[in-house]
């Protein structure tokens, strides 16, 4: 991978890292937490929780895609800007990330406030996100 050429590789393993276990727990604070009355009210929208678990490596595996690839295409684009440039870059990765909830709104029946509150969330969570890189991996 001809990008990471000029990369830390200490400074890129522990942003990769923090963005796991950051995902991993702001997707529990969310989906766990705040949504979870939410989603009981839903409940024929969704597996059961023991359906769920059956998938859940499928799920962790998405967390965790989705936190790898955040860190690499920060450290990509990376010039040194401070939290400015984390909050600009997790703007822009939320623009990205919430764009198929719309789509996935018109053709599932996905209530208006559970659609809200995701795309909240996940604007939420990638400017959080931004700000974590940043701080993270500030040369």
């Amino acid at each position: 991978m001809a990008f990471l050429n000029n990369v830390n590789g200490k400074k890129l393993a522990i942003l990769l890292i923090s963005l796991v276990v950051y995902f991993f727990a702001t997707d529990f604070l969310v989906h766990g937490v705040l949504m979870k009355s939410a989603y009981q009210a839903t409940a024929p929208l969704w597996r059961t929780e023991a359906e769920i678990q059956t998938h859940m490596g499928s799920m962790m595996l998405g967390q965790f895609l989705v936190a790898i690839f955040t860190g690499l295409i920060f450290i990509h684009g990376y010039n040194g800007g401070g939290i400015v440039e984390g909050v600009r870059f997790g703007i822009l990765m939320a623009g990205f990330a919430i764009a198929p909830m719309f789509i996935n709104y018109a053709v599932s029946p996905i209530p208006e406030n559970i659609h809200w509150a995701w795309v909240g969330c996940g604007v939420g969570q990638f400017v959080g996100a931004g700000i974590v890189s940043s701080l993270v991996y500030r040369r």
